[in-house]
């Protein structure tokens, strides 16, 4: 390996770089950009099944699929906010009654994990339930430094 990085490469890791600083700036609000831009895709999808590929139901299905994507893209993402929110907590007891025995019997390490980690799903589950803005702000600053680390490594490859 010579130690240059490919075109693609070098493509991908700036964009990724990019997206991870919009990400930090814009917040929640880069989550409707993504979804805007999601929604134009599948329009385009469409058209392009419609007139190119004359594959009517399936273009309509996909433009019409864009359009609720658009309209409706904010409630779409909190309702999956929501929903995760929910998945976390009964994840997190979960995790508690299948821990409760290491609770009885294991070591104080053991016994600190069994509880803390079950506490930490459910206590994110209700903040994805109450506060699905500020997560979403959270979630969004946290999938740009990613982002941007995974762009940085890709540079320094």
């Amino acid at each position: 390996m010579t130690g240059k990085i490919s075109d693609s490469t070098g493509i991908t890791a700036i964009s990724l770089i990019i997206v991870g600083i919009l990400c930090c700036v814009f917040r929640a609000g880069m989550l409707n950009i993504i979804v805007t831009v999601i929604g134009v895709l599948l329009i385009a999808i469409g058209l392009y099944d419609v007139f190119v590929r004359k594959e009517t139901a399936l273009g309509i299905i996909a433009a019409v699929a864009g359009i609720v994507v658009i309209i409706f893209g904010w409630t779409i993402a909190e309702a999956a906010l929501i929903l995760t929110g929910i998945i976390a907590i009964i994840y997190g007891i979960f995790i508690f009654v299948k821990n409760i025995g290491t609770v009885k019997t294991g070591g104080a390490f053991a016994k600190a994990v069994a509880v803390v980690k079950p506490l930490v799903m459910i206590i994110f589950g209700i903040l994805l339930i109450v506060a699905y803005n500020v997560m979403a702000d959270a979630m969004m600053i946290a999938l740009g430094i990613f982002s941007i680390i995974g762009g940085v490594l890709m540079l320094a490859k």
